[in-house]
């Protein structure tokens, strides 16, 4: 699939329900391990949040998770297809999750990323997640397991205001 100039490519986020060949998803990211929809209803449920990455009609990116609890949302799996990286799409995807978790009152967002990752675990450093723990041994399969708080929009609101006084 051609990709626009990164300069001029339009992206747009937007909330989706799980499509019905949702192994195109897990396609998009050769990273990614290939899952049947009937693994990802099973593990999502029926209260998640899918974000979709979509360029001149066509979905380059995607974020999905499912709440731990009333308060703890797990993003699970996302990835930006190889040939729309360095765009800053994750970045929008990550963003746009956590305004949306945000306004829907959870406090915190927990995400996995395998050691090897580089990349993911320096979006996450940048955009305030922290490592509260590794899970594993092997170097190849190690997952890191970070988590952000969360303002809640009235005490976000609270902070700010107390700047003018």
């Amino acid at each position: 699939m051609p990709m626009a100039d990164p300069i001029i490519m339009e992206i747009e986020i937007c909330e989706s329900q799980l499509p019905v060949d949702v192994e195109k998803l897990f396609q998009l990211v050769p990273e990614l391990t290939p899952r049947s929809r009937e693994e990802v209803i099973t593990r999502v449920g029926e209260n998640y949040l899918l974000l979709l990455a979509v360029s001149n009609g066509e979905v380059v990116g995607f974020k999905l998770g499912y709440p731990l609890s009333s308060s703890i949302f797990y993003s699970w799996v996302g990835g930006v297809a190889p040939a729309a990286r360095k765009r800053g799409i994750a970045r929008r995807l990550l963003r746009a999750q956590e305004d949306i978790l945000q306004s829907r009152g959870f406090s915190t967002i927990r995400v996995k990323s395998v050691e090897r990752f580089a990349s993911m675990r320096s979006l996450l450093a940048q955009s305030g997640y922290q490592l509260i723990r590794v899970e594993g041994s092997d170097p190849a399969t190690r997952k890191m397991v970070f988590e952000k708080r969360l303002n809640s929009p009235s005490a976000d609101c609270t902070q700010k205001a107390k700047r003018f006084r």
